[in-house]
């Protein structure tokens, strides 16, 4: 993960934690994202995208492969013609939200695996 500089995005929430030694996001559209690091070493990747939403949670930054996390959280989104984009278009107010609720049951010891699929 390349160093978080002062020009990066950082949602004033999720900085409040204290639970990041770097990151940035949540941040973007088609998707919305954000990539962190752990005070702890965990890694952190969010991404609200389509028809889902996922938080995964990798022991480090060198077992982020996408397939050997520790825990993943995820929340399935409507896509209709009311929301053509569903969490495409997520605002970052609201993604922060739940990335600190997620987070805040990851440190409380949930180890969910939901399917990434």
């Amino acid at each position: 993960m390349r160093t978080v500089d002062e020009t990066s995005v950082r949602h004033p929430r999720l900085e409040k934690t204290g639970w990041f030694s770097q990151f940035w996001g949540p941040a973007g559209a088609f998707p919305v994202q954000l990539m962190g690091l752990l005070t702890t070493g965990e890694l952190v990747y969010f991404r609200a995208r389509g028809s889902k939403i996922t938080l995964e949670v990798a022991a480090s930054e060198d077992e982020f492969d996408g397939h050997s996390v520790v825990a993943r959280f995820r929340k399935d989104v409507v896509v209709d013609e009311a929301n053509e984009f569903g969490a495409s278009m997520m605002d970052a107010d609201a993604a922060a939200e739940l990335i600190e609720q997620w987070l805040g049951e990851f440190h409380a010891g949930a180890r969910p695996k939901a399917d990434r699929d």
